[in-house]
C-alpha cells in the first residue's frame, strides 16, 4: 500500500477517537450541574491533594529549519521540516528562479545563473486532515562585477590585458564585450584586449565584462585611443607633364604606420602606395594637382601636398626625329615613292603678286602662305616643351580634302577642284587642349599653251601643245569644242580637222587638266577658206565630142575632190571631169559644175557651149 494512503488512514482513526472523546466527555454530568442538583457542598479536598485535570490533545504541526537564510548562486544547505502531533510524509516544493532545487530530503540547491538579489520560498507541505504546510525562504545574494584598471590609455593597433572580478558567486567566469563591434578593437575571452588598427582618434572605446552567472551585472572599463597624426614631405612641388615626384609620409601616434595614397579629381594622376606621384598620360595644364596622404590607422588624419604642373606647349616646325617608328612602312614607301617621281618644282600662280612664282620643295611664298601642289605632300612637323611625351596627333580640320599620316605627313589629293584651303591640327597627346593649327593653300591649277591662236588647213593635222601646272599629275583631256564635226583630236593633242567644213572656219580646242577639269586652256584653230576654180571656165563642145575639164583646190593640202554635174542634163560627165556632148541635138549652152566634197559650199562652173549639126 502507498504510504500517502496509509498516512490518510491513520489520521482518519485519529480523527474518529477525538470526536468519540468528546461526545463521552458530554455525556458526564458537570459538577456544577451536581452541586445544584444535589445542593450538596461538596467534599473539601484536603490540603495537599491535587484534584486530577482532564489531558487536553495538541492539534499537529509542521516547521522548517532554519526558516530564513542567504546564498551566493551555486551554493546549497540542507532544511529540515518538523511534523509535531501527527506522523506523515513531507513533500518539498521551490519557487524561484529556473535552476533551482531541492532534494525529497530537503537539501536546497541554489541556481548557478540568475539574476540577483532573489528570493526563492521552500514549501514543505504533509498530506491529511487537515494538510498541514509550512514555508521557509532563500535569499540569493547580489552578484557583483569589477573590472581593473578603470581606464587605460593606448595607441592604435595595441594589446592589454584586462582583468575581472565577480562577487555573489562563485563562477567567476565573465563575457567580454566591447562595445561598437570590430570597428572598436578585439577582446578575447581572457580578456586581452586589442586595439583597432583604424580608428578616429584621439577616442574612446568602452569595454565590458558580464557575467556569465547573472548576466544582469557588468562592469566596464573605458580604453582612450591615443592621437594619430601625419606629416607629409615635400608639400610643394613643380612638374613637367611626364614626370614624377615621390613623397615621404611619416605616421606618428600609432605602429601602424601605414600610409593611403589617393590624387583628389579626375585624370589628375596616380600615386603609387610607396608615393610616387605620376601624371596622367594626357591632361589639361598648366594645372594644379593636390595628393593628399591619410593614416590607415586613422583615415580622417591627413597631410597633403599641391604639385604645380607646367603648361604644355606646342608650335610648329621643328626638326624631324631620324628614324621615326611612328610613322609606318606604308607611309614612308609611299612617301619615298612620291619623292622619286615629283614632277612639281615651282608652283605658278598668276593671281599672286607676291607669290607668282614658287619655289619647291617647301613651297612657302613670300605672302606667307604654305603651299602644297595637287597630288604633292608636305611634311609638317609640331614641337612640344614641357612634357617628356612629345607625340602629336594631327587630324584635318573641316573639309576632309587630302589625308594627314600619324606622323605629319600631308598628301593632297589627286584631283580636285582647285583652289582650296586645307586645316590640319596638331594636337599634343600630353595636352589635348594644346594643338596648333597649319593652314595649307592647295593653288589653282593652271593650263598654259605656247600660242592661243594656229593654223591649220582643212585637211591637214595640228600637233597641239599645252602644259598643266600646280598639280603632279600633268595629264590633258584634249576636246573639241562642238563635238566631231569640228574635227577630232587626240589624247596627245593632235588635231585632225572634220571631213567636211565650211571654209574659212574658226575651231576652239579645250585642253582642261584631268587633275581639276575646271582648268582648261582654249586653243584656236584657224582653218583657212578653200577656194575651187575649173578650167576652163569656158569652152565650146561639137555634139559627140569630150572634153576634159580640170577643177583646181586652193587651200587644201590634197584633199581636192570634187563633185560634177551638168546643168541641165544634156551629156555626160565622169567622176574625173571628162564631159561628152550628145549626139544629136540642136545648139545649148551647159554648166558643168564642180562640188568640194571637203567644203560643199565651195562650187566652180564651166560654161559650155554645144554647137549645132
Amino acid at each position: 500500500m502507498h504510504p500517502r494512503t496509509l498516512i490518510r488512514i491513520a489520521a482518519s482513526a485519529l480523527l474518529v477517537a477525538g470526536v468519540h472523546v468528546q461526545a463521552q466527555a458530554e455525556k458526564s454530568p458537570r459538577p456544577d450541574r451536581a452541586e445544584k442538583t444535589s445542593k450538596v457542598a461538596p467534599e473539601k479536598p484536603e490540603k495537599g491533594d491535587r484534584a486530577e485535570k482532564p489531558e487536553k490533545t495538541r492539534p499537529a504541526k509542521l516547521e522548517i529549519s532554519p526558516a530564513k537564510t542567504t546564498l551566493r548562486l551555486g551554493e546549497g544547505h540542507q532544511f529540515r521540516a518538523q511534523l509535531k502531533g501527527r506522523e506523515g510524509r513531507v513533500e518539498w516544493f521551490v519557487e524561484g528562479p529556473s535552476g533551482s532545487n531541492i532534494t525529497p530530503t530537503g537539501f536546497f540547491q541554489a541556481p548557478t545563473e540568475a539574476v540577483t538579489p532573489a528570493t526563492i520560498r521552500l514549501t514543505a507541505t504533509v498530506e491529511g486532515a487537515p494538510p498541514l504546510k509550512a514555508e521557509a525562504l532563500v535569499f540569493l545574494e547580489a552578484v557583483s562585477v569589477a573590472v581593473k584598471p578603470n581606464t587605460v590609455q593606448l595607441p592604435t593597433a595595441h594589446t592589454y590585458q584586462f582583468k575581472a572580478e565577480v562577487k555573489g558567486t562563485a563562477d567567476q567566469r565573465v563575457r567580454w564585450v566591447v562595445d561598437g563591434g570590430l570597428d572598436a578593437g578585439r577582446i578575447s575571452e581572457s580578456g586581452l584586449y586589442t586595439s583597432p588598427t583604424r580608428f578616429l582618434t584621439p577616442g574612446t572605446v568602452t569595454v565590458r565584462a558580464v557575467s556569465m552567472a547573472d548576466p544582469s551585472k557588468s562592469a566596464t572599463t573605458t580604453v582612450r585611443i591615443g592621437a594619430v597624426a601625419i606629416k607629409l614631405k615635400p608639400t610643394q612641388a613643380t612638374l613637367r607633364h611626364g614626370g614624377s615626384q615621390r613623397f615621404d609620409a611619416k605616421v606618428l601616434g600609432s605602429p601602424n604606420t601605414a600610409v593611403l595614397w589617393k590624387v583628389l579629381g579626375e585624370n589628375m594622376g596616380e600615386v603609387s602606395p610607396s608615393g610616387v606621384y605620376t601624371t596622367p598620360p594626357s591632361m589639361t595644364t598648366p594645372t594644379v594637382v593636390t595628393v593628399v596622404a591619410s593614416c590607415a590607422a586613422d583615415p580622417t588624419k591627413t597631410a597633403s601636398a599641391r604639385i604645380r604642373i607646367l603648361p604644355v606647349t606646342i608650335s610648329s616646325g621643328g626638326k624631324k626625329k631620324k628614324g621615326n617608328k611612328r610613322a609606318s612602312f606604308v607611309n614612308l614607301a609611299g612617301r619615298a615613292v612620291r619623292s622619286a617621281v615629283r614632277r612639281v618644282t615651282r608652283l605658278y600662280i598668276p593671281f599672286n603678286p607676291l607669290d607668282v612664282i614658287v619655289q619647291g620643295p617647301l613651297f612657302r611664298g613670300k605672302s606667307g602662305k604654305q603651299y602644297v601642289p595637287l597630288g604633292g605632300g608636305v611634311p609638317l612637323a609640331a614641337m612640344v616643351a614641357n612634357s617628356s611625351n612629345d607625340r602629336v596627333n594631327w587630324e584635318i580640320e573641316g573639309q576632309q580634302i587630302g589625308e594627314v599620316s600619324p606622323d605629319g605627313y600631308y598628301q593632297a589629293p589627286e584631283t580636285l577642284t582647285t583652289p582650296q584651303v586645307v586645316q590640319i591640327r596638331a594636337t599634343s597627346q600630353a595636352d589635348p587642349s594644346k594643338s596648333v593649327l597649319y593652314t595649307l593653300h592647295i593653288p589653282p591649277i593652271v593650263v598654259r599653251t605656247q600660242e592661243e591662236t594656229q593654223n591649220c588647213l582643212l585637211d591637214g593635222a595640228l600637233q597641239l601643245k599645252a602644259r598643266v601646272e600646280n598639280s603632279e599629275n600633268d595629264r590633258l583631256l584634249w576636246s573639241v569644242e562642238g563635238g566631231e564635226k569640228f574635227g577630232t583630236v587626240s589624247e596627245t593633242g593632235l588635231y585632225h580637222p572634220p571631213a567636211v567644213l565650211s571654209t574659212p572656219s574658226v575651231v576652239r580646242i579645250r585642253a582642261a587638266a584631268a587633275a581639276d577639269p575646271s582648268k582648261y586652256a582654249t586653243i584656236q584653230i584657224e582653218i583657212p577658206e578653200v577656194r575651187l576654180e575649173v578650167s576652163p571656165e569656158e569652152t565650146g563642145v561639137r555634139p559627140g565630142e569630150v572634153v576634159r575639164l580640170k577643177a583646181k583646190v586652193k587651200g587644201c593640202l590634197g584633199n581636192g575632190e570634187v563633185t560634177w554635174a551638168v546643168t541641165p542634163a544634156i551629156g555626160t560627165i565622169t567622176p574625173d571631169g571628162v564631159y561628152r556632148a550628145p549626139e544629136d541635138g540642136g545648139q545649148q549652152v551647159v554648166q558643168v559644175s564642180a562640188t568640194l566634197k571637203a567644203d560643199p559650199t565651195k562650187v566652180a562652173i564651166c560654161t559650155l557651149k554645144i554647137r549645132g549639126n
